[in-house]
């Protein structure tokens, strides 16, 4: 962001950063217009599938192996269906899904539903995933106006 539309967000982006775990961070927009939908592939439910097929992998388990599927995100690719059903689709998971549009405290409470899930013994794996695609409402002409008057 800084090197970009020069936001400064270190040091209180690094810090945050590190406490959260977040290694890296990705711009689903080209910037070349105001206002413009993600690039062909990235929205938010095609970041969020190959995230989870990668995470899928590394757990050695296919998505025939979740025994249910909670994703939160404040930044749907649309509003209806969820995007958690879209994300479903993409990975070829066909068991129950909900989601939680809560932005910060969607994951708190998805944690606190997967744990009510998996209290039921034999229950197989629950995945959770966040989500926000919000570089698509970043509006560079907005900060640049914000900065100027500042």
């Amino acid at each position: 962001m800084e090197s970009r539309f020069g936001v400064p967000v270190l040091p209180l982006g690094t810090i945050l950063a590190d406490r959260l775990g977040i290694r890296t961070r990705h711009i689903c927009r080209d910037f070349a217009a105001r206002h413009e939908g993600p690039r062909p592939g990235q929205s938010n439910p095609d970041l969020v599938a190959a995230a989870l097929r990668e995470a899928l992998e590394e757990a050695e388990l296919g998505a025939g192996d979740l025994a249910y599927l909670i994703g939160h995100t404040t930044t749907p690719a649309r509003l209806v269906p969820p995007n958690i059903a879209l994300v479903a689709d993409r990975i070829g998971f066909t068991g129950p899904y909900m989601e939680l549009r809560q932005a910060c405290t969607g994951f708190a409470n998805a944690l606190v539903i997967a744990q009510g899930l998996l209290s039921v013994p034999g229950t197989g794996a629950v995945a959770i995933v966040g989500s926000e695609t919000g570089s698509v409402y970043f509006d560079r002409r907005a900060l640049a106006r914000t900065r100027a008057s500042s």
